[in-house]
């Protein structure tokens, strides 16, 4: 820890590769480390690190600051001090604060903006580090960059608490603790750059077995985190909206074509693991996609002025009806269904999925495709087996909807 420390803290990027190297490696083999490290590092000097010229010297420095703003402290009589929890959290802070303020190089050229490529982005804007990352193309190692300085992007607009370790459950002590870090609130460039990069990730696995892979998952929770501040302009946004309907899309189809595990394993998985991290990252893509829709749709009630017959709105009614079905009309698990049919309609918290699909119905628009969609047959469930409330908004679409002016439109099966 003491050497890692004094690397760091010499003027040379070699020094500052090697002891980041070093600080990576004590504090993932030995747990002692975090707590001589911390009181010996000074966290400031992050800033030379990211304002290094040379992104293989910035690397390693990013994945130690990603490493120490995450990680949980376990629970040992040094952790628990007041001294060291103190040092820690302010380490962590000056960490965060760094990679939101810091402007990288000034050498290079200043951040394009992500959609329009011939205009510049101020080079004050919050982010800026992460802006130029996002445009560098040094081969192998953009990626990785990209995605340690994607997951520090979102650990600065969501920090975690200053909260020592313990074994009791603070939720329910009523206790909160603030966070370790005040950073500045993230430009609408920034979210639209993460959904763009999840888009890219998701045209890649189209040439792959794998519908979903961790990377995707990274970047689609991070484009649900940072869409609420602009939930009106995300939602209109067609990369945003696109990314999180044909996330849906892709999940419902394999329920409907009740896929085989083995076809879509991802080469990297342990072969006797491969089951388990295929279904690990389903549930997490199916989720952080309903976290967008969330953030965005929900937030707006775009759901009422949405087109209808845009790609992937077909999968969300369906999926938002299956999942109705299984929570309000749980007959018991059909055992001939296939594991698809089990297990994705039941993702999601269901307070997000009604409300979108209710603020879908009550689409004036489309009400005649609705009405000859399986959209019924969701609030029927609703009116019949939901709460009163539900019940009562519910009935109010179905008299809406089957009005004798209401025929069912040819191409309604397209909703599912």
């Amino acid at each position: 820890a003491r050497v890692a420390a004094h690397l760091l803290a010499r003027p040379t990027p070699q020094a500052w590769c090697i002891g980041s190297l070093l600080g990576t490696y004590g504090t993932i083999l030995v747990p002692p480390f975090v707590t001589r490290f911390t009181t010996r590092f000074k966290a400031d000097r992050i800033v030379d690190i990211l304002n290094a010229s040379d992104y293989g010297i910035q690397l390693p420095g990013l994945l130690l600051t990603a490493l120490l703003t995450t990680i949980k402290l376990p629970m040992r009589s040094e952790t628990i001090s007041v001294n060291f929890c103190k040092a820690f959290f302010e380490m962590q802070g000056v960490l965060l604060e760094a990679v939101a303020m810091s402007r990288g190089n000034n050498e290079a050229p200043l951040p394009q903006h992500p959609s329009r490529p011939s205009e510049v982005l101020p080079p004050d804007i919050p982010y800026a580090y992460v802006f130029r990352v996002f445009q560098n193309d040094q081969g192998p190692l953009d990626t990785l960059l990209r995605d340690l300085a994607a997951y520090l992007a979102v650990s600065c607009i969501k920090p975690p608490a200053a909260q020592p370790p313990t074994l009791a459950d603070p939720a329910e002590a009523g206790r909160q603790f603030p966070p370790v870090a005040t950073c500045p609130q993230h430009p609408y460039e920034l979210l639209l750059m993460l959904a763009l990069e999840a888009g890219t990730e998701q045209k890649r696995l189209q040439t792959t077995p794998t519908p979903f892979s961790f990377r995707l998952v990274l970047y689609t929770y991070a484009v649900g985190l940072t869409a609420p501040p602009y939930a009106r302009d995300a939602a209109e946004s067609p990369a945003i909206r696109s990314l999180s309907l044909t996330l849906m899309d892709t999940a419902m189809r394999l329920v409907d074509r009740a896929a085989h595990p083995r076809n879509l394993y991802a080469e990297e998985d342990p072969p006797e693991e491969r089951n388990l991290w295929l279904f690990i990252r389903t549930r997490a893509t199916v989720i952080c996609a309903l976290q967008v829709l969330a953030g965005t749709w929900g937030l707006t009630k775009y759901g009422t002025r949405a087109n209808l017959d845009e790609t992937g709105v077909g999968a969300l009614i369906k999926f938002c009806v299956a999942h109705i079905t299984a929570t309000f009309h749980n007959t018991g698990q059909d055992p001939t269904a296939a594991a698809w049919e089990r297990f994705i309609p039941r993702l999601g918290k269901t307070a997000d999925v009604v409300s979108l699909f209710l603020s879908i119905c009550a689409n004036e628009k489309w009400a005649n495709k609705i009405a000859g969609s399986k959209a019924v047959d969701g609030l029927r469930v609703l009116k019949k087996c939901g709460p009163h409330e539900l019940q009562q908004q519910a009935g109010a679409h179905l008299n809406r909807l089957e009005m004798p002016s209401r025929m069912p439109s040819p191409t309604g099966i397209g909703l599912g």
